[in-house]
């Protein structure tokens, strides 16, 4: 069990942190707005 918890969260950890990288890299390529609508966007869709 707590084989399946670590896993678990080390597979969280990475999704946060290929989350956070491609915010990153939008921001870096496209600019802070074209970042902040897609995260807008993305949060829309979440919600539905």
């Amino acid at each position: 069990e707590d084989a399946d918890r670590s896993e678990f969260w080390r597979t969280l950890v990475v999704a946060l942190v290929a989350v956070a990288a491609l915010e990153t890299l939008l921001a870096w390529r496209f600019g802070h707005h074209a970042a902040k609508r897609v995260e807008a966007e993305g949060k829309q869709v979440f919600v539905r």
